[in-house]
C-alpha cells in the first residue's frame, strides 16, 4: 500500500474525479445489517466481495496491483492477498482466524509499521473493524476462484448496475470531455452518468437520457456522424468503452459496450477513415478495434461477449492519458503517466518512437498534419513538436503557456494547434514555427476539455466549473459561453434512451442487496 512518486503527482484527470464530482454510487456500508435468526439479532458473517474487497478498492489496490506491485505484493486476487510481499519475507500475510498474528492487519493498524495506506490517512476505525472482524472468522472467501482478479468481479457488478444521472445537478461538474458533430452544430459533453447534447449557437439542450459511466473522460464522433466512443469510469473501481449511434436528427443511441475494465479508461478516438477505434486508460493498455468486424460479428449485442481488439499495446509503464490515430490511419500516438509519448505503428505491431523529453506525465498528444509530425504536451507546460520517423527527434518546442497543459486539438489540415489546460487560456499556435497566434480567454478556471471541429470551423473549452465556451475560429468571436451541468429542471422532461446493458460477467454474478 505504499504511493510511488509517480502515483502521488497531481493530475488533471484524478484531480477532477476524486474532487470535482457530485456524488460517488453507493457503496455497501462497512458495518453489517443485523439479520434476525432463532429469534435474536446476530450479525452476519463478513463477506469478503461485499464488504472487504470495496476497502482494498478505495485504499490498497492502486499501488498494489498486478501491473504496480508495490514492494512485490499484488493484492488484486484472494490468493495474492494472503501470500504477501516485500516486508512478509515469505510468511503468509494473513493467518485466518489470528487478526493479531496477520502481518497485513499489523501495516494497516495506526501504529504499523511502515503503516498502510502509505502517506494517507489511516484507515477508519470502522473499516478497521471489518477487516479485523473478518480475519477473526476465518478471512473466508465468498466467490468462485480465489486466483481470479475480484477487481474484475467488482467492474462487472458496478456494469451491471448503471447509475442515473440526477434531473437536477446539485452543483457544476467539471467538464472532462467534449466532442464535435462533423458539422460544428452540436456540442456533446460530459456529465455525471450521462453525456448531454447542446444546439448552437443557442446551446439549447438536447434530450436527456443517454447514459454512461459514473464520469465521462473522454468522447469521439467518426468522421461520418454516425457513432460516438465515450472512454468511462469510475476511479478504482470500474472502466468501460461505450459505442453510440448517432440518428440523423443528432439523437444518440446506445449501441454495445465493448470493453470493461478494473478502472476508468481515460481516452477514447476514431480514425480518420472511421474504421477503427482506439481506447486507453489506467491499465497502461491500448486497445484498437475495426469497427468492420463489430458490425459483422454475431457478438453484436451488448449481451454477448466484448468484441476481440486487433491490437493490445501494452508499452507504456503508467495510464494512458491520450490518443490520436495518424492521418492515414495506420499509427497511433498516445501520451502516458509515465511522463512519455509514443508512436505505435498498427501495421507492423511495434513502437515506432518514443519522446522521453518532457520529464513530467504527458496528458496530449496529436499528429499535425502528416504521418510523423506529434506535439505532445503536459505537466512541464510546453508543447513539444517532434519527428516520429526521426526516432523522436524534437523539431521546436512552445513555451509561455501558463503552466501545465492539459489538452491540444488540431485542425483536420494541421495549420492550427490549440493548447489548454491550467492557466484557464486557449493557444492557438503555428505549429510550422511554434508561433503563438491568438491567446483567447477560457470560462474562468483551468481547461479540461479542448475540442475543435471537423470542418475547422470552430473551438470549444470546458473548464472545472461545469462552464463550457465556443468560438468561431473564423474570427475567433465567442459563439455561446454557457453551464454544462443542468442546474434546473427540464421543461418539459425529455424522453428516456435505452441505457447499456449488463455485461455477460455481470449478469452471472449475485445481486447486492444494497
Amino acid at each position: 500500500m505504499s504511493l510511488s512518486s509517480s502515483s502521488r503527482i497531481l493530475l488533471k484527470v484524478m484531480s477532477i474525479a476524486l474532487t470535482g464530482g457530485i456524488a460517488l454510487d453507493g457503496v455497501r456500508g462497512v458495518l453489517a445489517h443485523p439479520a434476525t435468526i432463532a429469534g435474536r439479532q446476530e450479525t452476519p458473517p463478513v463477506s469478503f466481495l461485499d464488504d472487504v474487497a470495496p476497502i482494498l478498492q478505495r485504499r490498497c489496490v492502486g499501488c498494489h496491483n498486478e501491473r504496480k506491485a508495490e514492494n512485490r505484493y499484488d493484492l488484486s486476487s484472494y490468493q495474492k492477498l494472503l501470500t504477501g510481499g516485500t516486508y512478509a519475507d515469505g510468511e503468509p500475510t494473513i493467518v485466518p482466524g489470528q487478526p493479531d498474528e496477520s502481518y497485513f492487519i499489523e501495516l494497516v493498524r495506526p501504529d504499523g509499521e511502515p503503516r498502510m495506506p502509505w502517506k494517507l490517512e489511516p484507515l477508519p476505525a470502522n473499516e478497521l473493524a471489518l477487516l479485523e472482524r473478518w480475519v477473526a472468522e476465518g478471512a473466508k472467501y465468498d466467490g468462485h476462484d480465489p486466483a481470479a482478479p475480484w477487481t474484475a468481479i467488482l467492474a462487472a457488478r458496478a456494469a451491471a448496475k448503471p447509475l442515473k444521472a440526477p434531473e437536477v445537478y446539485p452543483r457544476p461538474l467539471p467538464v472532462t470531455a467534449l466532442a464535435f458533430s462533423p458539422d460544428g452544430a452540436r456540442l456533446w459533453s460530459s456529465g455525471y452518468a450521462e453525456i448531454l447534447d447542446f444546439v448552437l449557437p443557442e446551446a439549447t439542450l438536447g434530450p436527456r437520457g443517454v447514459t454512461a459511466g459514473e464520469r465521462v473522460f473522454d468522447l469521439a464522433i467518426n468522421a461520418q456522424g454516425t457513432r460516438m466512443a465515450a472512454a468511462v469510469g469510475a476511479p478504482g473501481r470500474s472502466g468501460a468503452v461505450l459505442l453510440y449511434r448517432l440518428e440523423p436528427e443528432g439523437r444518440a443511441v446506445f449501441e454495445r459496450r465493448i470493453l470493461t475494465t478494473p478502472d476508468a479508461q481515460l481516452a477514447v478516438a476514431f480514425s480518420p477513415d472511421g474504421n477503427q477505434l482506439a481506447a486507453g486508460g489506467t491499465d497502461r493498455a491500448v486497445r484498437v478495434w475495426n469497427l468492420a468486424d463489430l458490425d459483422t460479428s454475431e457478438s453484436a449485442n451488448a449481451e454477448d461477449s466484448p468484441p476481440t481488439p486487433t491490437h493490445v499495446i501494452e508499452d507504456h509503464a503508467d495510464w494512458i492519458l491520450d490518443l490520436a490515430f495518424s492521418p492515414d490511419a495506420t499509427r497511433l500516438a498516445t501520451g502516458s503517466r509515465d511522463k512519455t509519448s509514443k508512436v505505435f505503428d498498427l501495421a507492423r505491431r511495434e513502437s515506432l518512437a518514443t519522446f522521453p523529453n518532457h520529464g513530467q506525465p504527458v496528458h496530449a498528444a496529436v499528429f499535425v498534419g502528416d504521418n510523423a509530425t506529434v506535439a505532445s504536451a503536459g505537466g512541464d507546460g510546453l508543447v513539444r513538436i517532434w519527428n516520429a520517423d526521426q526516432e523522436g527527434n524534437q523539431l521546436r518546442q512552445v513555451d509561455g503557456l501558463g503552466g501545465a497543459i492539459f489538452r491540444l486539438a488540431v485542425t483536420p489540415d494541421g495549420s492550427i494547434l490549440a493548447s489548454a489546460g491550467i492557466d484557464g487560456k486557449v493557444r492557438l499556435i503555428n505549429p510550422a514555427n511554434g508561433a503563438i497566434n491568438a491567446t483567447l480567454d477560457g470560462p474562468g478556471d483551468w481547461i479540461n476539455a479542448l475540442t475543435i471541429s471537423p470542418n475547422a470551423q470552430r473551438l470549444a473549452v470546458g473548464g472545472h466549473g461545469g462552464v463550457v465556451k465556443v468560438w468561431n475560429l473564423s474570427d475567433l468571436q465567442p459563439i455561446a459561453e454557457f453551464q454544462a451541468s443542468p442546474l434546473q429542471p427540464n421543461d418539459p422532461p425529455s424522453p428516456p434512451v435505452p441505457s447499456p446493458s449488463p455485461t455477460p460477467e455481470a449478469e452471472k454474478l449475485p445481486r447486492d442487496d444494497g
